[in-house]
C-alpha cells in the first residue's frame, strides 16, 4: 500500500513539471480573403479651373470715319474738305490673368489699308498699353519713312498717327474714340457677357 502511494506521488509531480523553452516560429499561412468594401469617403473640395486664368473679362470695339486731310487734284492738304477719308477701327479683349488680345485696322479711302492682330502676355509693354500698329501712309513726295497709326487704350481708347517728317504736320494727330463710337462688353464667372460703360470696360 506505502509502495503504490509513493507511485502517485511521483506521477503527479512528472505532470507538472517546469515548462520547456519556447520553439521557433512556424512559416507565415497563406493569406485570408478580402473582407468587403468599406463604404465611399466624403466628396472632397472642388479644384481650381486651370484655364480660369485665361477667361475674357472685357471687350472693345471701337471704330470712326475721320476726315484728316483734303485732296484738290493731286494736291494733298492737312485741312477737312467734308470727305472722311480715314477709318480707324480698334479692337481690346482683355483677360483675368492680365494678357491682352488686340487688333486695328486703318484705311485710307479705297487705296490703301493695315492693319495688326496681336496676343501680348501680361508682363509686357504691349500688354499694359494695349497698343496696336496699323500702316497708313498718307502720300508724300517729301517724305522718306512710313507713316502709322499707333492704337493705346490705357486711361481711354486712342488712336495717333506717327510719321516724323511728314510734310502736312500731320505727326501726332490724335483721336479718342468716345462712347458713341464704341460697344464695351464685360464677362461674369459665369462666361455672361453684358453691356457696360467704355471706362468699366478699361479698368
Amino acid at each position: 500500500m506505502r509502495t503504490l502511494l509513493v507511485a502517485m506521488v511521483l506521477v503527479g509531480c512528472a505532470a507538472d513539471g517546469m515548462q520547456g523553452l519556447q520553439g521557433a516560429a512556424g512559416p507565415r499561412g497563406p493569406d485570408g480573403k478580402q473582407g468587403l468594401a468599406g463604404p465611399p469617403g466624403a466628396d472632397g473640395a472642388d479644384g481650381k479651373d486651370s484655364t480660369s486664368a485665361w477667361r475674357p473679362t472685357a471687350l472693345v470695339d471701337c471704330s470712326v470715319a475721320l476726315d484728316v486731310v483734303s485732296v484738290t487734284g493731286d494736291v494733298l492738304a492737312a485741312t477737312q474738305d467734308g470727305i472722311r477719308e480715314t477709318f480707324l477701327a480698334y479692337s481690346v479683349l482683355l483677360y483675368l490673368n492680365g494678357d491682352v488680345e488686340v487688333s486695328c485696322t486703318v484705311g485710307l479711302g479705297t487705296a490703301q489699308e493695315g492693319g495688326e492682330s496681336s496676343y501680348m502676355p501680361a508682363p509686357t509693354v504691349g500688354a499694359r498699353d494695349r497698343s496696336c500698329l496699323a500702316n497708313a501712309d498718307y502720300p508724300s513726295p517729301n517724305s522718306s519713312s512710313v507713316g502709322y497709326w499707333r492704337f493705346t487704350a490705357i486711361d481711354s481708347m486712342r488712336g495717333e498717327y506717327v510719321d516724323a517728317d511728314n510734310p502736312f504736320g500731320l505727326d501726332g494727330h490724335a483721336h479718342v474714340f468716345v462712347a458713341s463710337e464704341c460697344a464695351a462688353r464685360s464677362m461674369d464667372e459665369d462666361g455672361v457677357w453684358s453691356n457696360v460703360a467704355l471706362a468699366e470696360a478699361l479698368l
